[in-house]
């Protein structure tokens, strides 16, 4: 890692830093066969692995066929078409702009593969309107808007009902769903099957199974009058509940009312629903935590002097650190008696004066030796010097 405390100006390294170390950040399918990769940080456009389809790898077995840049921090890949499971992508070789290398700890990331065929649900929102709401982006080719690859068959009487025109309905660009005009009116509490056809098919070509969906219109009869001030916008209990039968959820009125009109009436002609609303729940999963490291005197799990606990945000901020003290009583219990004291010089003062004085040089034996120099017994060990005992009696 470039400097000892970062480069750029932006502080990273071993001994601590607010930013992530470059790697992959996160992978997502965008299609059956397409996946965005993004980075932790911006790419070097000119580093060639980034294109090369070999670079990057998917488990289970999910070739790559091509690799292009997306954005300053991601890029694309083109696959075979998956299938609805969890994928793994792996990086192999990477450089920011900055020229970090890949980190070897953020090198994969995983992703939900995408089914091809394209599922849908039907859902009546009058008595001769249907609408089709599919889970991908389809293909706005005139077959999607053509009556004839459609049909709408009663469950009970083996009757099909005509289809009169079909309008796309888009969210932003993105064709997801179709309303079916029919040319005669749905039974109330009729059971009926939507059915479309193989020419209907997907922004990526693939086509809709299951391709049949069943549903069942139920219609309120009747006239409802709710006071301005007693209308919440909930379907679920008090008076709307209570006239609109089994439907719950909220409504909404378009245009939406800007102002509070005191003494208003709001005529409704048609009411329509919208599709259906859900959510899904996912068990949450412990993330791998990033490991610890120590950096510094050896490589004892025990921190020395001098050592630094690394990791990055927020890791370090859950690592707990146990100290305690070791050291064990080794000393016997003490008696009464005499003491005998041994006073050692530790060296021999006669070397230390001659290592000691700044005019002579120590000559090893190597090279050649200096004008005037001392051997020191040729750098062996200096002898200690005189010793005296004194014993040392307890006090009467």
């Amino acid at each position: 890692m470039p400097g000892a405390f970062g480069s750029h100006g932006f502080g990273t390294s071993p001994y601590g830093s607010s930013l992530v170390p470059f790697g992959v950040a996160s992978a997502v399918s965008l299609s059956p066969t397409w996946v965005r990769v993004s980075f932790t940080d911006l790419l070097d456009p000119s580093f060639a692995p980034f294109l090369a389809a070999p670079n990057y790898s998917i488990t289970p077995s999910l070739p790559v066929h091509a690799a292009i840049i997306d954005s300053a921090q991601s890029v694309r890949l083109l696959t075979d078409s998956q299938t609805p499971v969890t994928y793994t992508v792996t990086v192999t070789l990477g450089r920011s702009v900055y020229g970090f290398p890949l980190d070897f700890r953020l090198r994969t990331a995983t992703f939900e593969g995408l089914n091809p065929a394209a599922k849908f649900f039907a859902v009546p929102i009058r008595n001769n309107r249907v609408r089709l709401v599919f889970d991908q982006r389809m293909s706005p080719d005139p077959e999607t808007s053509n009556p004839a690859n459609y049909e709408i068959l009663n469950a009970q009487t083996g009757l099909t009902i005509p289809i009169s025109s079909v309008t796309e309905e888009f969210s932003g660009v993105q064709l997801v769903a179709v309303v079916l005009e029919l040319a005669a009116a749905l039974q109330i509490t009729g059971v009926y099957r939507a059915k479309v056809g193989s020419f209907v098919h997907t922004f990526y070509g693939a086509n809709v199974y299951p391709d049949t969906s069943r549903f069942q219109w139920v219609q309120y009869v009747g006239r409802l009058s709710v006071p301005i001030g007693a209308f919440s916008g909930e379907l679920h209990g008090g008076p709307l509940g209570s006239k609109l039968g089994r439907h719950q959820g909220l409504i909404y009125f378009s245009p939406a009312l800007e102002t509070n009109a005191s003494n208003s009436i709001i005529e409704v002609d048609e009411c329509s629903v919208c599709t259906k609303a859900y959510d899904e729940y996912h068990i949450p999963v412990p993330v791998d935590p990033k490991v610890l490291y120590t950096f510094g005197s050896g490589t004892s799990t025990v921190l020395g002097a001098g050592a630094v606990l690394w990791a990055p945000r927020p890791r370090i901020c859950e690592a707990r650190m146990d100290l305690g003290d070791l050291r064990a009583e080794t000393v016997p219990p003490p008696v009464d008696s005499h003491c005998i004291a041994t006073f050692r010089e530790p060296w021999d003062q006669n070397f230390v004066a001659l290592l000691n004085n700044t005019h002579w040089k120590v000559f090893d034996n190597a090279g050649t030796p200096p004008a005037y120099f001392i051997t020191a017994a040729n750098l062996a060990p200096i002898p200690p010097g005189p010793t005296v005992t004194r014993v040392l009696q307890p006090p009467p």
